[in-house]
């Protein structure tokens, strides 16, 4: 990837005005490995070329960091580190409620009743404790479409730490709304 990109370009810096902004931003390599990127548990940071990525997909997507609508978080992998960007569901949110014929959106949790063996969808994140969460789901509402439907396994999604460790039921929930606000 590195050598791919060196390549082509050595990609310094990029202007674009973002999303609902009216301001231009300005992003340079060195504030984004000094401000914007989380460095690996062993401290490692992000290539020029992982940089370049992420500069590229926010001037592209007129994604702004700063207001939180990408993240570029760095993990320790076997293989060494790893970047990796994140868009924020956030960033969907306000692209969806900008759009002409955004309808909104339906989204909860699925939970699993082992005594009846169904599987059901919950509005909302808070489900009775007898029954087993395994995902999340959204219905994205547009004029003239039919609605947009997603779902997130838990098993798939999951992580043991941050806001996973203490609320998984809003977390996969989020998971799906985004899943379904990307399709629509």
């Amino acid at each position: 990837l590195d050598q791919a990109i060196e390549a082509t370009e050595q990609l310094d810096s990029v202007t674009f005005t973002p999303f609902g902004a009216q301001k231009p931003l300005t992003l340079t390599r060195d504030e984004v490995r000094k401000v914007v990127a989380v460095k690996t548990r062993s401290g490692k940071e992000p290539s020029d070329a992982e940089i370049t990525l992420f500069l590229r997909l926010c001037e592209h997507r007129g994604l702004n960091p700063y207001v939180k609508d990408a993240f570029l978080l760095g993990y320790d992998t076997k293989d060494g580190p790893r970047f990796e960007t994140i868009v924020s569901y956030q960033a969907m949110l306000k692209r969806a409620e900008m759009c002409d014929g955004y309808g909104g959106c339906e989204w909860g949790v699925l939970v699993y009743d082992k005594a009846t063996g169904e599987l059901r969808e919950i509005k909302g994140d808070v489900y009775p404790t007898t029954l087993a969460l395994v995902g999340g789901w959204c219905r994205v509402f547009r004029d003239g479409r039919a609605p947009e439907y997603a779902t997130a396994s838990l098993k798939a999604y999951k992580k043991q730490f941050g806001h996973w460790a203490v609320d998984e039921s809003f977390m996969i929930a989020k998971c799906a709304r985004a899943k379904a606000l990307r399709g629509a």
